[in-house]
């Protein structure tokens, strides 16, 4: 089995709809304690804290990593930890918001890594961003992140056109092992 790093984008109180993903995320941190597989908070700069109860889970694990952030894509943040500890660069990705910085994340890692990151799709937050109208939809279609990441101005033109071959998206923790 290969070795993989977790990488929990902005999962703060400061986020409106980030407690949507805190069951998926609790799932996942659950998950590779057990494997023994690295994890790393990212924060966004002065929004507080991650959740108390995800941070609680690692209480005693040596394996886990805390890194500030203050723009939407976090992966020079996390290529920093994990070249300084070698870590795996087979990425795992949950968080708060998905089509904000979670999507901003994946893509930076899949540039910066040259790898194809894992999305957890029920390990994240949906808010209120470019997917949606006035109205907040609960669901977002994977098929519209994959839309979206036709139109990222990082990735070249042949990746617009194929955008699964910049991040798998998986539906839950089970998926991943």
């Amino acid at each position: 089995m290969v070795k993989k790093t977790l990488v929990v984008v902005d999962m703060q109180r400061a986020f409106k709809y980030s407690e949507e993903a805190i069951d998926g995320c609790t799932a996942l941190i659950k998950e590779f304690i057990a494997h023994k597989w690295p994890i790393i908070f990212l924060e966004w700069h002065g929004e507080g804290h991650t959740y108390e109860e995800l941070q609680s889970l690692c209480d005693g694990y040596k394996n886990v990593y805390f890194a500030t952030k203050d723009q939407r894509d976090g992966s020079r943040e996390v290529m920093n930890i994990v070249e300084s500890h070698r870590l795996s660069k087979h990425f795992v990705v949950c968080g708060c918001y998905t089509e904000q910085c979670v999507y901003k994340t994946v893509v930076g890692l899949y540039v910066r890594a040259n790898t194809k990151p894992a999305l957890v799709w029920d390990a994240c937050s949906r808010g209120a961003g470019q997917f949606y109208c006035t109205e907040r939809l609960r669901v977002l279609k994977k098929e519209d992140f994959y839309k979206y990441l036709s139109f990222d101005d990082t990735l070249d033109a042949k990746l617009q056109r194929a955008p699964q071959k910049v991040v798998k998206i998986v539906e839950n923790a089970k998926e991943i092992t």
